[in-house]
């Protein structure tokens, strides 16, 4: 089979989504994304940047592929790994690290300092290939899933804003994942709900979720105002305005005790743990 190696474009989208769902057909969690949520996924969660993106062609279709997006992230200018796959019946011939040999020439002109991305501890085939390409681990990041119903223990105001506010950086102890990260959310919050918790007129937590998908991106309460149930509060609204009841919350680092326990707390379980793997540039 003749295979081609090019950039994204935005009419392989179609076939993109065929092979991804492909891809991940046997992957380690459940994941099947109707097109509408794949759109939204690389689009606005993840902003793909086109020409930093590649796709593999063989019989005109998509068979492997790597997506990348482009931002700063812990002062760096950063290209983030947002999805890697090959189709099934095409693993084994080293499309991925081909594309990725064919992407590096890109990468280095837009003036990025590094690749970024995250990996499951358990995908040996996947941190092998990364390995060969030269990334290296940096911290272990832990996901989580929320099974049980929450309810709010005390009268927490909770209202919804319509963008960013720069005083809910004050609530933020830690940095967040690139893609939960205050400047990727920052390009593009129409997918998603800002959930403000108030106390005596000041803003004391946050809350920014996707309401399709009960996907939390970041929860945070000020550092003065912890372990007053407004956590809990703005989780009952969450629950409250989702589709989907069982939330999620992914990628905190494991260094992170204090939000950890917390977590652990409110009922909410670790289910996978994923590497994170940097190439410097």
């Amino acid at each position: 089979m003749d295979i081609k190696f090019c950039s994204y474009q935005d009419h392989h989208f179609d076939e993109l989504h065929n092979a991804f769902i492909d891809a991940f057909s046997s992957y380690f969690v459940s994941f099947s994304p109707d097109k509408e949520t794949f759109h939204e996924r690389i689009y606005s969660k993840l902003n793909i940047a086109n020409e930093l993106s590649g796709v593999v062609m063989g019989n005109a279709r998509v068979v492997s592929f790597i997506l990348h997006a482009l931002n700063t992230y812990q002062g760096k200018k950063t290209v983030y790994n947002g999805g890697t796959g090959t189709r099934i019946n095409h693993r084994g011939s080293r499309l991925g690290f081909q594309l990725y040999e064919f992407l590096f020439g890109r990468i280095k002109e837009s003036g990025a300092e590094r690749i970024l991305l995250e990996v499951i501890d358990k995908n040996k085939k996947a941190l092998n290939l990364y390995e060969s390409l030269g990334f290296q681990f940096t911290r272990v990041l832990k996901c989580y899933k929320l099974k049980q119903e929450i309810t709010s223990d005390q009268a927490i105001s909770i209202r919804t804003a319509d963008s960013w506010l720069p005083e809910l950086s004050a609530n933020i102890s830690f940095e967040p994942c690139f893609m939960d990260s205050t400047e990727q959310l920052k390009h593009n919050l129409k997918n998603e709900t800002i959930l403000i918790a108030e106390k005596n007129n000041q803003t004391v937590g946050h809350l920014i979720f996707q309401p399709k998908l009960g996907r939390i991106s970041q929860l945070a309460i000020h550092p003065n105002h912890r372990s007053q149930g407004i956590g809990r509060s703005l989780l009952a609204e969450c629950q409250r305005l989702s589709a989907n009841s069982d939330l999620t919350l992914l990628n905190i680092p494991e260094a992170e005790i204090e939000t950890i326990g917390a977590l652990e707390t409110l009922g909410f379980a670790n289910e996978i743990d994923q590497f994170e793997l940097e190439l410097v540039i």
